[in-house]
């Protein structure tokens, strides 16, 4: 080994006239021996680094995004490799979407979960295998989960992206309301089944026989019985599933028509009606809202005792009049268009740009009339011309009808798709902007099936 750029400079030292030569060559051998020991050292390490890195001669980078919805936090990672081990896991935080790691060249299955972290006990990354199941801490009920999945090929040197949409796996029941229950009643309670039992980390589901039970709590009025606890996520339904409504020792069932999925919105409505002939026969008559995040769909049904059940044909409400306590500007097949019944002034100030507008009208749809939609939207200029030509029509409307009187002396917002209007209703101009005496009136377009 040569060591170059030290040099080493020594005099004898001088004492009581003694000079002591010899003890200084023993220091200056036990020195550059000791020095020699270091510099060896090190170069071992160094040897040691560079194979180590050169095992992991691939950069992987992993993007998430959720499908239409923001994606929960924090996000956990997992990288399985060829023989299904997990070689690496990672937590990205609320304000972080992507990570880089090194691997070495091969084939990768990545996995992100977005979740509620205080609900679910997720595996280490030990214990991680694609199909374990992520289990709930003790306690705890589902809350919102999103996966996400993709598989990548690494070559030596080579930077790889991948970007990972996340989808919702589980499903919101909103509510359940049963109505004019007979007094007396004790007690009403509801079960949907079959439901998934557990869902594993690639997403996939296990088990085909659960279920959710909820006792419904009895109103004020003394005849409608509701679920207390809102927003239930859950696992989706195994096919298409049978709602059974116990009233006292009477037990109803009905088959859906239809699954409820994941990513839907769900309401359970019912209805109890006795008949006034004999002999006596108990009819449920309910509604189950489905609704997907970012659409609505509203499905009927009736059943009765004898555990069978019939789909009443959806009644599609015409152009002009009312349904869900809102004015119907517009159908197109199962597709219709209701106009909010409330309206708001001084959602922005004067004279703000197009960007502020924008952000400060979705920060009030976002909480807009919820219990009828969770999707409003502004009405397009086309549908600002239908309110044009029929608010003298809609303000005829009794108010529980129709919401708010339309004012022909004030503007109201609209958009093109690319920029944001206020129009007057009874003038045909549109002015891009608006101020701050604007009216917010949104609109939103849901399917009856």
């Amino acid at each position: 080994m040569v060591v170059s750029g030290f040099f080493f400079t020594f005099a004898p030292v001088k004492i009581n006239s003694i000079f002591i030569m010899e003890d200084m060559r023993k220091y200056f051998l036990h020195y550059v021996a000791a020095f020699c020991g270091m510099v060896t050292l090190s170069s071992c390490a160094q040897e040691v680094i560079n194979e180590d890195m050169s095992a992991s001669d691939s950069r992987m980078t992993v993007m998430t995004r959720g499908e239409g919805d923001p994606v929960t936090s924090p996000v956990r990672l997992y990288v399985f490799d060829s023989d299904d081990g997990c070689v690496t896991m990672e937590t990205l935080d609320a304000g972080s979407s992507s990570f880089t790691k090194n691997l070495p060249a091969g084939t990768y299955d990545v996995y992100a979960l977005a979740s509620d972290e205080s609900r679910y006990a997720l595996p280490s990354k030990d214990e991680a295998t694609k199909t374990t199941p992520i289990a709930l801490k003790s306690g705890e009920q589902y809350g919102d989960l999103m996966i996400g999945h993709s598989s990548v090929t690494l070559s030596d040197g080579n930077t790889n992206e991948i970007t990972l949409n996340l989808s919702r796996k589980v499903m919101l029941l909103r509510s359940v309301i049963i109505k004019d229950v007979p007094e007396g009643t004790t007690d009403v309670s509801v079960m949907v089944s079959p439901i998934q039992e557990s869902i594993l980390l690639n997403g996939s589901y296990q088990g085909d026989d659960g279920s959710f039970s909820v006792a419904l709590t009895k109103q004020s009025d003394g005849t409608t019985w509701k679920m207390t606890t809102e927003d239930v996520f859950l696992l989706p339904s195994v096919g298409k599933p049978t709602i059974t409504i116990t009233i006292g020792t009477t037990s109803f069932s009905y088959s859906c028509p239809n699954e409820l999925e994941a990513n839907h919105k769900i309401t359970i409505e019912g209805t109890y009606k006795e008949p006034t002939t004999q002999p006596a026969e108990l009819t449920l008559t309910g509604t189950i809202n489905g609704v997907a995040w970012g659409e609505d769909s509203h499905v009927s049904f009736d059943f009765g005792p004898d555990d069978s059940s019939t789909t009443t044909p959806p009644e599609i409400p015409a152009q002009g009049s009312t349904y869900l306590g809102c004015y119907v500007l517009s159908v197109s097949g199962n597709d219709v268009t209701l106009l909010s019944p409330s309206q708001k002034q001084h959602v922005i100030e004067d004279k703000e740009e197009q960007a502020i507008i924008s952000s400060k009208i979705n920060a009030k749809l976002q909480t807009w009339e919820t219990t009828i939609s969770s999707n409003w939207r502004l009405m397009t200029k086309e549908e600002a011309g239908l309110i044009r030509s029929n608010y003298t029509s809609i303000n005829t409307l009794s108010e529980t009808e129709r919401g708010e009187t339309i004012s022909p002396s004030f503007s109201y917002f609209c958009t093109d798709g690319n920029s944001i209007f206020e129009f007057l209703p009874n003038t045909t101009n549109f002015i891009v902007g608006g101020r701050y005496a604007t009216y917010l009136r949104p609109v939103t377009t849901i399917t009856i099936q």
